[in-house]
C-alpha cells in the first residue's frame, strides 16, 4: 500500500494516539484533530487522502465531518469509528459517503485492513472515471505531461 497523508479526529486522546502510531508505523503521514471543529479546519488547510474520523463528539460530530468533507472533497475516503455502533448509525454513515465504518476498539490490523478498502475504492473509482472519460472520447491529451 502506498503512503497517504491522513486526517484522525477523535476527541478521546487515548484513541487518537492509538490510531496516529498505528498509521506512523505503517509509513503514512498523519495529521490529528480532537474536535471536529479542529479537523474540518485542518482538512480544509492541508489536502488529505483519507479522514478517519469518530462520530460521537460535541460539537461538531463526525456525521457533520463527514457530509461536509464529502461536499468538499468527494473523491476524500472517509472511515467513521465509533463505540456506540448500532446498524442505524453505520447506515446513515455510509448513506452519507463514509468508505467504511469501525467499531471501536479495533486492532492495527483491522485499521489497515479498513485502509486499504479505503484507498481500493478511491483508486477504482479514478480508474472509472478515467475510462469513463477516454471512452467518450473527451480526453483532454493536452495536458498530459509525458517522454518519449
Amino acid at each position: 500500500m502506498s503512503k497517504y497523508r491522513i486526517l484522525v479526529i477523535d476527541d478521546d486522546e487515548l484513541m487518537r494516539e492509538f490510531v496516529e502510531e498505528a498509521l506512523l508505523r505503517a509509513g503514512h503521514r498523519v495529521d490529528t484533530a480532537s474536535s471536529g471543529g479542529e479537523g474540518l479546519v485542518l482538512f480544509d488547510e492541508v489536502q488529505h487522502d483519507l479522514v478517519v474520523t469518530d462520530l460521537k463528539m460535541t460539537p461538531v460530530d463526525g456525521l457533520t465531518v463527514l457530509k461536509d468533507i464529502m461536499a468538499k472533497a468527494p473523491e476524500t475516503r472517509v472511515i467513521v469509528m465509533t463505540a456506540y455502533g448500532t446498524i442505524e448509525t453505520a447506515v446513515d454513515a455510509l448513506k452519507s459517503g463514509a468508505s467504511d465504518y469501525l467499531l471501536k476498539p479495533f486492532t492495527p490490523d483491522s485499521l489497515m485492513l479498513t485502509l486499504e478498502r479505503a484507498v481500493a475504492a478511491k483508486r477504482m473509482r479514478a480508474e472509472n472515471a478515467f475510462l469513463r472519460q477516454e471512452a467518450r472520447g473527451d480526453f483532454d491529451f493536452e495536458s498530459m505531461i509525458g517522454n518519449s
